[in-house]
């Protein structure tokens, strides 16, 4: 939840979702399901996005 919280307060500009959601994926100490998850996104979408 606390990803899908950041990315909400960020949102705007074309591509910011994704950009974030990629940039907490390699940078954070979550798993990658787990980021998915937060963003309420399929992990294979995370996946396609990295």
């Amino acid at each position: 939840m606390f990803v899908r919280h950041l990315l909400q307060c960020q949102q705007g500009a074309d591509g910011a979702a994704e950009r974030d959601g990629v940039r907490i994926a390699l940078t954070s100490r979550l798993s990658r399901k787990q980021v998915a998850s937060d963003l309420g996104v399929d992990f294979s979408t995370l996946a396609t996005w990295i």
